[in-house]
């Protein structure tokens, strides 16, 4: 008897060393504190402007029930720059709205190939992470800069 308990409370051990191994939780980022910095340190050649949510996601394509949290930026139309600060309501969600900017990507690559060629190298040098279920898109003069600012919020 003694050796069956102290053969289950060898294995309960291990089952909660394993289960402590798993995956960490990904720290809430701060979405509006992110946005303020990018404004504020300005990696761009213009100011951006705010939008709602709803905008940003029809302008982006983003179905705006897949986002739990939104802050977007963009340009008058003169510059490629733009950003989107998103927190998807779930990892189903985060996928729509990775594969809807990666279409944004392209679809602006082909726009502004016609229309302003030199913004061509920004839109190719697009930010686009995932953390958690967070996803941060940008476009940006100074890319190195604002994935400074980016991964400082990040961490």
């Amino acid at each position: 008897m003694k050796r069956t308990l102290a053969l289950i409370a060898a294995l309960l051990l291990i089952a909660a060393l394993f289960s402590a191994c798993g995956k960490a939780e990904v720290k809430d980022i701060d979405l509006d504190s992110l946005d303020a910095a990018l404004a504020e340190k300005s990696p761009f050649l213009e100011a951006l402007e705010p939008v709602e949510a709803d905008i940003g996601c029809m302008i982006l394509t983003i179905d705006e029930a897949d986002c739990e949290k939104a802050v977007m930026r963009f340009s008058s139309g003169a510059t490629a720059e733009e950003y989107a600060l998103i927190k998807a309501k779930d990892a189903a969600s985060l996928g729509r709205i990775e594969k809807a900017l990666k279409d944004h990507i392209a679809f602006q690559k082909t726009s502004f190939a016609g229309y302003v060629p030199s913004e061509v190298p920004k839109i190719e040098n697009a930010i686009l992470t995932t953390k958690g279920d967070y996803i941060i898109y940008c476009v940006a003069e100074d890319a190195k800069a604002a994935q400074d600012i980016i991964d400082l919020y990040l961490k």
